[in-house]
């Protein structure tokens, strides 16, 4: 059964124990959308937001919504938050190479504020 996406990014943000603004960091997504999913029992957002928001967490946006255990994805997520920002780009680098050589894409990285 899927779940509103508000559920599916109340699990994810509980889960993780990543602030709000960590994941509009990461995801691109404006933190005040992101405030007000959290505090509006109906809010929504746009596709293109919640699709962002499931990438940041690991997943596609059908797997984010139908998901209820998300600890691996969110510990991996978690962990490469805390990365320094040249390991990011060391990490970023290295994915390219491999997905290049397998004949796959890698989505850019968000640029990272602060």
């Amino acid at each position: 059964m899927t779940r509103k996406f508000r559920d599916a990014f109340l699990d994810a943000m509980n889960q993780s124990g990543l602030s709000l603004r960590a994941v509009a960091i990461g995801s691109g997504v404006s933190e005040s959308q992101l405030k007000k999913l959290k505090q509006r029992e109906n809010a929504t957002t746009n596709v293109d937001d919640a699709r962002k928001v499931a990438e940041f967490f690991g997943l596609g946006l059908d797997t984010f919504l139908d998901a209820p255990g998300l600890s691996r994805p969110v510990e991996i997520v978690e962990l490469y938050s805390r990365l320094p920002h040249r390991l990011k780009q060391e990490f970023q680098a290295y994915a390219e190479e491999w997905s290049a050589s397998a004949g796959l894409s890698v989505p850019e990285a968000p640029e990272e504020r602060g």
